[in-house]
């Protein structure tokens, strides 16, 4: 969805502090507070030309880690929160399969039954977003809030996180992100999606901790690989994100795909950076960009291992088709998760995935039913997921089915919400 495109500050935040401080103590019940991203305060604020000439400086930084060159300076200009969810409602409004997302998330389990989608997208987002490149305008948006930030307390932190979304629109510029929102918003597969997510942010989030590692330990622009692996930076990050009222109320599956594309995206641009070809490996997934979250969590994957194309089982004469999709690793993986299996034992699981769809539909009298088909690797692979799926059922509210033959199982769920 559109709003991936934005800077979703807590997690880029915590990024940066992840590494230059320890976790602070829980803070005290007080009202949250926020920092505009130009000047930490008001009696600090410089004036326009200084921070034309700040963008212009950071512009150049970002060249020389990213070995590309702007076309054009990026203009920048503050909205109000009222203005970001202005943005936001209009994004939600141009994704015309939300609807079919908040059945597909209540069929998996993912959120309650009586959840509002969109409203869960609107807390979450509105609260996050501290600043934002619109691939329409050209521009470089930040968001002023009152008060302070007790996390962000230099320029210098301001401006890593000021890198990465200049690196949103480096790339706009030459490779049209237009292009790929795009096939983002008329795409009926999750997991394609996903994964142009991941390198769009991956990209931003490699540069950025990298500009951090260039300014802190005169490290040569892009001379090491991403700092640490993407498992070792969620556990840490984690602890700096659960002291944020707003990112702890949030639903599980909102907190880890909004995570994935920075952290699994950042290891796996980086990965495939250092490997092969440098940034112009990089610059050809923007062309060619990777297929499925399982290509993001292999890289070796990408691009030959392509995913299965699976058709979705038809459903029976008595319901009505209202959505299907592909969940794809990565969401099979937060499924088993959400249903109880350890995060271990679900990602092993998962890691056998080789292609999958699935449809839900409603019948008379509101009962639903969710149908999956998923193919696996290898019959072992199956086997994996299948034991694992069936741990995850063992509670189900509602009546399942359960089958696997070879490489391939299949699931029916059926029942009223």
């Amino acid at each position: 969805m559109r709003i991936v495109l934005l800077l979703l500050l807590l997690a880029a935040q915590a990024a940066v502090l992840f590494y230059t401080k320890p976790a602070p103590p829980p803070p005290p019940p007080v009202a949250k507070t926020y920092l505009p991203l130009f000047g930490l305060d008001r009696k600090k604020e410089q004036s326009g030309d200084w921070e034309a000439r700040r963008m212009r400086r950071l512009e150049k930084e970002l060249e020389g880690l990213r070995a590309l060159r702007f076309k054009r300076p990026v203009p920048a200009a503050t909205q109000s929160v009222q203005q970001l969810t202005e943005f936001i409602n209009k994004a939600l409004d141009r994704e015309i399969y939300l609807g079919e997302t908040e059945i597909a998330y209540k069929a998996l389990g993912f959120i309650p039954e009586t959840a509002d989608l969109r409203a869960l997208y609107m807390a979450f987002y509105a609260s996050q977003i501290a600043g934002y490149y619109d691939p329409e305008t050209g521009h470089f948006y930040t968001i002023k809030r009152s008060g302070l930030s007790s996390l962000l307390s230099s320029d210098e932190e301001l401006e890593l996180i000021m890198i990465h979304e200049l690196d949103h629109a480096l790339t706009d510029q030459h490779f049209s992100l237009k292009k790929l929102e795009k096939r983002i918003l008329n795409s009926r597969n999750d997991d394609a999606a996903l994964a142009i997510q991941s390198v769009i942010e991956g990209d931003a989030m490699a540069v950025m901790l990298h500009a951090m590692n260039v300014r802190q330990f005169g490290m040569s622009a892009m001379d090491d690989a991403f700092p640490a692996s993407a498992f070792e930076m969620y556990a840490g990050l984690m602890e700096w994100l659960n002291f944020d009222p707003a990112w702890r109320s949030a639903p599980r599956l909102f907190r880890k795909l909004a995570l994935f594309p920075y952290l699994t995206g950042g290891a796996f641009i980086d990965q495939v950076r250092i490997e092969r070809a440098g940034w112009d490996s990089i610059n050809t997934m923007y062309r060619r960009p990777p297929l499925s979250s399982e290509q993001i969590l292999h890289p070796e994957k990408y691009p030959e291992e392509i995913p299965l194309k699976v058709t979705a089982p038809g459903l029976p004469s008595r319901f009505r088709k209202a959505t299907e999709n592909t969940a794809g690793e990565a969401l099979i993986r937060l499924w088993l998760e959400e249903h109880g299996v350890l995060s271990s034992q679900a990602m092993r699981a998962a890691a056998g995935w080789g292609g999958d769809r699935y449809a839900v539909g409603f019948g008379a009298g509101g009962a639903r039913m969710l149908a999956w088909r998923s193919v696996w690797d290898t019959p072992a692979d199956a086997a994996q997921f299948h034991d694992a799926a069936r741990a995850a059922l063992k509670h189900a509210a509602r009546k399942f089915r359960l089958a696997r033959q070879g490489r391939e199982v299949r699931l029916e769920q059926w029942g009223k919400p």
